[in-house]
């Protein structure tokens, strides 16, 4: 279900409850919708939900699991992930896990593929010129903790004007789940390469150092998130932190 909360903590409300499961909401740039998942008709479809009015609707009908990232800096349009319709000359092997990246209007209507290339946890910048993202290889758990291996996730950015995808990330275990920061100049990320994933900032280029903000050590911090003043929101140990 879904629940919202203060940013300095206190009550948290329920803003849709039910017996379906709704998960990964994502703010709109305007801070007066919420694109989320729900298996309220049997699969995961994107809905988008209305803060003021308290009421939700249905954008995506395909029998594929649909998962929201962000909203285009517009708000015009939820971009997602769902394994639909792969391109015929992506190099990629044509596998379940391995998702395309969509965008559906948010008053709903024709989707539109964004990239045959699986990307996840994807941020577009402000102009919409550029996008960071996690790719994803193979097959891997995506709960697994200390794996180091030939599929472990990647950063990347993607220039749209060039079509030009670029690693950012160096490290050979996981790095996961980047963000801009407010002048898009650096990114906010996950990574594990201190024992357990932690909040890590660095320049938008692999050669920039990176720079350990959180030291977590018992449990793995999970589903970074940010706000325009640069606040970070994370999951630590089955609490939400800033």
């Amino acid at each position: 279900d879904l629940f919202l909360v203060d940013s300095d903590g206190g009550k948290a409300d329920p803003l849709l409850l039910g017996e379906a499961y709704e998960s990964n909401p994502v703010w709109s740039n305007d801070g007066t919708k919420l694109a989320y998942t729900s298996d309220l008709y049997g699969n995961f479809d994107i809905f988008i939900f209305d803060l003021k009015s308290r009421e939700s609707t249905r954008l995506t009908f395909h029998s594929a699991k649909q998962v929201p990232w962000t909203f285009s800096p517009d708000d015009k349009f939820i971009l997602f992930s769902a394994t639909m319709d792969d391109a015929v000359k992506n190099v990629q092997f044509p596998y379940g896990m391995l998702t395309e990246l969509y965008k559906v209007p948010v008053t709903g209507g024709r989707i539109i593929q964004c990239l045959t290339t699986s990307a996840e946890n994807v941020q577009v910048s402000k102009d919409g010129s550029m996008m960071l993202y996690q790719d994803v290889k193979g097959y891997e758990d995506p709960w697994r903790k200390h794996h180091t291996s030939s599929v472990t996730r990647d950063i990347w950015i993607y220039n749209k004007a060039l079509e030009k995808h670029t690693m950012l990330s160096t490290f050979e275990g996981e790095d996961r789940n980047p963000v801009f920061d407010n002048k898009e100049e650096r990114m906010f990320f996950l990574s594990e390469q201190n024992g357990s994933f932690n909040v890590y900032e660095k320049a938008l280029s692999a050669e920039s150092p990176e720079k350990q903000l959180t030291s977590f050590d018992k449990h793995p911090v999970r589903f970074l998130s940010i706000a325009s003043d640069n606040t970070l929101a994370f999951i630590y140990d089955g609490g939400l932190y800033t």
